[in-house]
């Protein structure tokens, strides 16, 4: 009957294993999501390298130019906003953890959410990166972009120190 009595000793051993076990696979889900993102990478990679080589070696039309110069500037804005509304985010969890006592999933689905967000914007620059392919005739605009974006996945990489951080 100790575990039951609200305050016990016992109770909040239970408490902090349940959100142990919260935090884990949270980040065990995201570790995964992250994966399959960065093998996305991989894959717009293969699709930059082998399904335009009509384009290769080819100046583009003149109208597709600014697109070609475009883009650049755009993946580098979106990799910048996926890291100011990931830290953003993240900050908004905290403090909403020292203003009230929200439970360890909420802060857990609040992790998710920032590093979901994070994880898709910059999957959408490795696919800009596709875009550039046909845009400028070249391949390696492309794979400086898919490289940003799977490095800037490889660098936020889900971490449990880091949801436990947030926790306290």
């Amino acid at each position: 009957m100790e575990g039951l009595i609200p305050g016990s000793e016992s109770a909040d051993r239970d408490l902090l294993a349940a959100s142990a076990q919260e935090s884990a696979r949270t980040v065990a889900a995201l570790e995964r999501v992250a994966l399959g993102a960065v093998a996305s990478c991989a894959v717009a990679a293969a699709v930059a390298l082998f399904a335009f080589p009509g384009t290769a070696h080819r100046e583009p039309p003149e109208a597709l130019r600014a697109a070609g110069t475009a883009i650049p500037f755009l993946a580098m804005i979106l990799i910048l906003v996926a890291s100011r509304v990931r830290g953003v985010m993240l900050r908004a969890a905290r403090r909403l953890a020292l203003l009230s006592s929200p439970s360890g999933s909420e802060l857990a689905r609040a992790y998710w959410r920032a590093n979901l967000l994070d994880l898709v914007l910059l999957e959408l620059v490795a696919w800009l990166g596709v875009a550039m392919v046909p845009l400028t005739g070249s391949v390696r605009y492309a794979l400086v972009l898919i490289v940003a974006a799977a490095v800037g996945m490889a660098v936020r990489w889900p971490r449990r120190s880091e949801l436990d951080a947030l926790a306290r």
